[in-house]
């Protein structure tokens, strides 16, 4: 384990002998650190975060209580990670994005920066979601869905597999987007549940 400067680690905390760990950075009680991992400076693990190996974690990153960052996951800097939501395998998270609690994404999952995903909402496998994009809690991305810029995904909508939302489009509350439609840039989706 190497540092620039001083962290403070909870001593029931673990950190692998081979993560880097820069100053500043908080690690909370019963929180784990894998092997290869890099925490950039100002980081906060609560209490029981989990962090795997070969993650990422950009300068001022906030990791709530119960968060779990798979292998080779990327966070960037100053994002949110919400109580006890899990960030798959090879996801990327852009800077400044917020990730609700008990939300997930799943695997190679890629998150633009500025992003907000709201709790319990669901990213499928492979799916992209660019620059400010806004999903509302009880939402669920299908896999390899495509989420433009400054769309807006409200609550309990679902975007089926392989469907792309343009640019500034809207998702009404509880709509269900079928698998591999597109909705334009800039349109609202009026059909609900």
């Amino acid at each position: 384990m190497s540092s620039d400067k001083q962290f403070i680690k909870h001593l029931s905390a673990w950190v692998d002998p081979t993560a880097k760990v820069r100053g500043g950075t908080v690690i909370e009680e019963g929180a784990w650190v894998g092997a290869s991992v890099v925490i950039e400076e100002d980081v906060t693990l609560g209490i029981f975060a989990v962090i795997d190996e070969g993650v990422q974690v950009g300068r001022g990153a906030l990791l709530h209580d119960g968060a779990m960052l798979r292998s080779r996951a990327k966070i960037g800097a100053g994002a949110i990670i919400g109580e006890c939501a899990e960030v798959g395998p090879g996801v990327l998270v852009g800077m400044g994005c917020r990730i609700g609690d008990g939300a997930s994404l799943a695997i190679g999952a890629r998150v633009g920066s500025s992003v907000t995903l709201g709790d319990m909402a669901r990213v499928g496998q492979a799916a992209q979601l660019e620059d400010c994009v806004r999903v509302e809690k009880n939402a669920v991305i299908g896999e390899r869905a495509r989420i433009g810029k400054g769309a807006v995904i409200r609550e309990g909508a679902t975007v089926g597999n392989d469907a792309e939302i343009g640019e500034a489009a809207l998702v009404k509350a509880g709509a269900e987007i079928p698998a591999g439609a597109r909705v334009s840039a800039g349109a609202e989706r009026l059909e609900e549940n």
